[in-house]
């Protein structure tokens, strides 16, 4: 299996770039490096500079932002 899997199908790719996580998560890039450089979300470096990001690394960044209802809501 390719790192590469599938181009014509972005939602089978292992390795994702920023500008691509970027729009999943409806964020600017600025945005995401912050996040990256916070260590609020992982990435993969495959160079010294370029960093790539896991569909499931995206996952649990998220899960770790969702909030439940406010207790005490209607």
């Amino acid at each position: 299996m390719s790192i590469y899997q599938d181009k014509a199908d972005p939602e089978l790719r292992l390795l994702l770039s920023a500008k691509q996580t970027a729009q999943r998560l409806n964020i600017s890039e600025r945005h995401l490096y912050n996040l990256t450089k916070q260590g609020q979300i992982e990435c993969v470096r495959t160079g010294r500079r370029m960093k790539r990001y896991t569909p499931d690394g995206i996952q649990r960044y998220i899960a770790r932002h969702t909030h439940g209802p406010e207790s005490g809501d209607p």
